[in-house]
């Protein structure tokens, strides 16, 4: 690494080159500021606080404007740029239409099922599972206006719903889900099946020495009855290795699904693109 940068912000880079390679690479995941952040609070590299996000924010734009991290190795999930979908010409237009149709499946399962996570920085491992079992993903980042609740009350159509919930086992990331699950439920009305199936982070997950912790934020007015149920230690998702995250929606999102059921949609919709693809060619 090339000199003319502090000696503690070439410790950062270079652990963050290693979480990089061997967290984030296996699982094809390209982090965010606050998942690197994270990594490094639990090892104590920095402190867990504003002062210490923003060290790890510096740290990472510097690396990457002097060749020491790669450009692409960092995702910003708020700044994107949005644009209108064009073709070069109408055979590539074509060639979109005959590979875009897809059979809406979970219409033909018992349940509806829904992936619900906590904050934006857990898409990256997330919405990849979510997208290859055609899993509608919801993005909190934290809690859900009263719009959102209002929306998912409106998307219960007869059938049992199913929330897969991935959060924080802190007072505030109990406390959301519980609020979000209860609200719903009330605004669907009686006798709705409504099931919030959290997978992520679990009451189990605190007996497990390889996840780290941290101690709970006693200025959340909700702690008291964290301490209560849960103990003194808190667990965020970042926590969790995103190969086992992933496995644990892949596992929770096959346990809802009707797999009969399945087979039937997927060969439908197989018949379907055959008769899209000949008409096309008419």
């Amino acid at each position: 690494m090339a000199r003319g940068i502090s000696n503690a912000t070439r410790v950062l880079v270079s652990r963050m080159c290693e979480l990089w390679e061997s967290r984030f690479g296996p699982a094809r995941i390209v982090p965010t500021v606050r998942q690197f952040f994270y990594c490094l609070a639990v090892e104590e590299l920095v402190e867990k606080s504003d002062k210490g996000y923003s060290t790890v924010q510096r740290a990472l734009a510097r690396a990457r404007e002097r060749g020491d991290f790669p450009w692409d190795g960092v995702r910003d999930n708020l700044r994107e740029l949005r644009t209108v979908s064009t073709w070069q010409d109408l055979p590539e237009y074509l060639g979109t239409a005959r590979s875009a149709y897809r059979l809406d499946k979970w219409a033909l399962q018992p349940r509806r099922v829904e992936v619900w996570i906590e904050k934006d920085t857990l898409a990256a491992a997330v919405e990849p599972i979510a997208r290859e079992y055609e899993v509608p993903l919801l993005v909190d980042r934290g809690y859900l206006s009263v719009s959102a609740k209002k929306e998912a009350s409106r998307r219960i159509d007869g059938r049992p719903f199913v929330i897969i919930y991935v959060g924080d086992l802190d007072p505030s990331g109990v406390n959301m889900a519980e609020e979000a699950e209860a609200w719903v439920r009330a605004a669907a009305g009686a006798g709705t099946e409504l099931e919030l199936d959290r997978i992520a982070v679990v009451e189990a997950d605190l007996s497990n020495p390889a996840v780290p912790r941290l101690p709970v934020n006693g200025n959340d007015s909700r702690t008291k009855d964290y301490l209560r149920r849960f103990g003194n230690e808190v667990i965020e998702v970042e926590a969790l290795a995103p190969e086992e995250l992933q496995e644990r929606v892949r596992r929770a999102i096959e346990r809802h699904r009707d797999a009969e059921a399945w087979d039937q949609a997927v060969a439908r919709e197989s018949d379907e693109r055959a008769d899209l693809r000949r008409r096309l060619a008419e």
